[in-house]
């Protein structure tokens, strides 16, 4: 049989990435570097013809950046880089770090972002605006970015053309108060969406679909202004910020009585309310009289805070927040719960351990059972009570 024809047009029309395949009849006829494979076919009459084809080695092409595995090597760690490839790592690095930080390798991390290579001024602005922003992004963590930004208060770079140093503490107080002072009411386009919603050409899927997307932008403006005020507050515990600082967040917030002002005012005064108290009556002892222009007692704010409550100018729920701060002060700012945040694996166990010693308290108490009952089930007191009727 006679297969060469055969062969040719499997190498030409089906294989062509194979390279170039023949029948080779003795082993003399193969080249160097080929490799053959040995074949038996089967012809008319039966018999087995003993078949070498021999495949010509084919070289890929190899690129210049041929992907490698292993860890990507630093644009920083060749050789000239430019300013803004350096900002670009210096980000990814930061970025890493606080992804990982909780109580637990608090301090481990902190050590971590001090060794950086944090040398110029807008290297230390950006450093301090990405914590900013982890903080506000994470309102439920920011205890821990504030302690974060209390280890790094003292850090300072050289500035440009013979001016003072660039410190740390000084670009976020500068970005806290931008930040609170930014009207937030404006990314939220509140005419525009009513203009929509009274615009008799809009169907009803439409107005639906603006309503959602005016919704969630007011959604998102409130939680950032949220987050803000508790990163404020969290920094006025640490001793970061001062007590007139405070006092000028309070008396500005209360000015403004939307809503979302008077929930950030019970946010803050929930935060700092103790210490606050302290602070400002420890001041009006020792302060003369000629210098208290930017104090206000406590008890004035929260007259207007019982004012506002009494007029029922906001929302119910704004103002059953207002009362919990209220009761909260009459109450020597004792919470009836803790607030929920991050915690060490031993402040787990010592919470598991405390609700253990409860449970088992509870359980060897006298039983609810063991109350004399009537004969029809029922529970009776051990003491009758009094019922005086007037």
């Amino acid at each position: 049989m006679n297969v060469e024809p055969i062969l040719d047009e499997i190498v030409e029309d089906k294989a062509p990435w194979i390279g170039k395949m023949v029948v080779a009849s003795t082993q003399d006829e193969l080249e160097e570097g080929e490799i053959t494979t040995d074949g038996e076919e089967d012809d008319e009459e039966g018999s087995k013809t003993s078949l070498k084809y021999k495949y010509k080695d084919v070289k890929l092409h190899k690129a210049e950046n041929a992907y490698s595995a292993g860890p990507k090597k630093s644009k920083v760690e060749g050789g000239d880089v430019s300013e803004e490839d350096e900002l670009e790592e210096l980000r990814k690095k930061v970025r890493s770090i606080l992804d990982k930080l909780t109580p637990q390798n608090f301090d481990k991390l902190v050590g971590s972002f001090k060794e950086l290579p944090i040398n110029s001024g807008p290297k230390l602005e950006l450093s301090m605006s990405l914590i900013f922003e982890k903080a506000v992004d994470e309102p439920s963590f920011s205890v821990a970015y504030a302690q974060m930004c209390q280890t790094l208060n003292k850090i300072e770079v050289p500035s440009v053309e013979g001016q003072s140093a660039v410190k740390f503490r000084t670009l976020l107080i500068s970005r806290v108060q931008q930040e609170f002072e930014r009207d937030y009411t404006k990314d939220v386009d509140k005419d525009g969406y009513e203009a929509k919603m009274k615009d008799p050409n809009l169907t009803a899927d439409e107005k639906k679909k603006e309503k959602a997307l005016y919704e969630a932008m007011a959604m998102k403006a409130r939680r950032r202004s949220l987050g803000i005020i508790r990163f404020i507050g969290e920094l006025y515990n640490l001793n970061m910020l001062t007590v007139k600082i405070m006092h000028g967040c309070v008396r500005r917030l209360l000015k403004t009585t939307d809503d979302v002002s008077l929930e950030c005012l019970c946010r803050l005064v929930t935060t700092v309310g103790q210490d606050f108290e302290r602070q400002t009556n420890d001041l009006f002892d020792t302060t003369p009289k000629e210098k208290q222009g930017g104090l206000t007692e406590i008890p004035v704010y929260f007259n207007e805070m019982k004012k506002i409550i009494a007029n029922k100018t906001t929302s119910a729920r704004v103002r059953f927040m207002m009362q919990d701060v209220v009761d909260l002060k009459n109450n020597q700012w004792r919470k009836r719960r803790e607030d929920a945040g991050p915690k060490t694996i031993q402040q787990i166990h010592a919470d598991a351990k405390k609700e253990q010693l409860n449970q088992s308290l509870m359980n060897s108490s006298p039983s609810h059972s063991q109350q004399p009952t009537s004969d029809d089930g029922w529970t009776m007191p051990t003491r009758a009570a009094r019922n005086k009727l007037d």
